[in-house]
């Protein structure tokens, strides 16, 4: 709004009717570069990592890898009650995405009894877990924004549950 108000100033205060012209003109050439832009960057570029108007998207992994986990959890025995564990010193919006599930802990440094039904780990994290979790969990990556990603560990016999239930 305040900028349609500074450009009915401008257009006032212009003496002659083809620099008025010209003012219009001028304007809308500003306003139609400007609504490109939002398009580009609302639509086509939301989460692309280069995209300078945005301080960090959530990748759209991010979201398919909750929905994923949330649709693994729910057929488990548990249920919505089933325990997830996040090791990570970058988890948002995780606890968004897993608001419904009543046993979701969260810790900056590996705990020292991290089995859980579902892990979610920062890469540096992960890297430990695999040496406790040996064969029993099934591993995925999923990138939660540009240049950070989550590894995944969801037990075996949930993984080959949800598997079956595609």
């Amino acid at each position: 709004m305040l900028a349609g108000f500074g450009a009915v100033a401008i257009y006032r205060a212009l003496p002659w009717r083809a620099v008025r012209i010209a003012a219009v003109l001028l304007i809308a050439f500003f306003t139609l570069n400007l609504a490109k832009q939002m398009q580009r960057s609302s639509f086509y570029y939301h989460a692309d990592e280069r995209n300078p108007c945005v301080y960090s998207h959530t990748s759209t992994d991010a979201v398919r890898a909750a929905q994923q986990i949330r649709a693994v959890a729910l057929l488990a025995p548990d249920g919505k009650d089933s325990a997830i564990k996040v090791i990570s010193p970058e988890y948002w919006p995780l606890p968004w995405y897993l608001r419904d599930f009543s046993r979701v802990g969260y810790w900056y440094e590996l705990p020292t009894d991290p089995i859980a039904p579902i892990i979610i780990a920062s890469p540096d994290m992960a890297e430990a877990l695999t040496e406790q979790l040996g064969d029993e969990y099934f591993s995925t990556l999923a990138g939660l924004r540009p240049g950070f990603f989550l590894q995944i560990f969801i037990r075996q016999d949930l993984w080959d549950n949800y598997i079956e239930s595609l």
